[in-house]
Formats: C-alpha cells, structure tokens, sequence
C-alpha cells in the first residue's frame, strides 16, 4: 500500500510541477507514470455540465495475496 500511495503522489506531484494546477488536459501523460498505467477519464454527474465533476482511473488492479507471492488478477499487460 505504501508503494501505490507513492506512486499516485509522484504521478500527480509531476503533473503539478509541468503544467501547473490545470494539469487536467494531459492527466494521462505516459511520461508521469513509474509502473502502473493510469487511465484517468472524466466522470459527469450530469449529462449537461460543461466540466467534470471528478476523474476516475479505470484500470483498476485486484491483487490476490498468497503464501509466497501476490498475483495480479486482471492486468492489462
């Protein structure tokens, strides 16, 4: 867990230092990333809003704990 949290504040912090609060236009930069692949897409809450109400990685990881290692369940690649 401690190596998803910093993996998520290290995508973020660098999308804060290049483009700046608006980082949202590039959020899904390959350059950003360390290991996993984020997909960050917009969520609208109502079909007429103009901007996101949040954003949501879609590529989401299940992680099955065993003995002697941990297996990801549905990875992409």
């Amino acid at each position: 867990m401690a190596f998803k949290g910093f993996e998520a504040t290290w995508y973020f912090v660098k999308a804060l230092t290049q483009d700046g609060v608006y980082f949202n236009k590039d959020l899904n930069k390959p350059g950003n990333r360390v290991f996993t692949i984020f997909n960050y897409q917009p969520v609208y809450l109502q079909e007429s809003a103009e901007t996101p109400d949040y954003f949501e990685n879609k590529n989401i990881y299940i992680i099955q704990k065993g003995d002697s290692a941990d297996f990801k369940m549905n990875a992409i690649n």
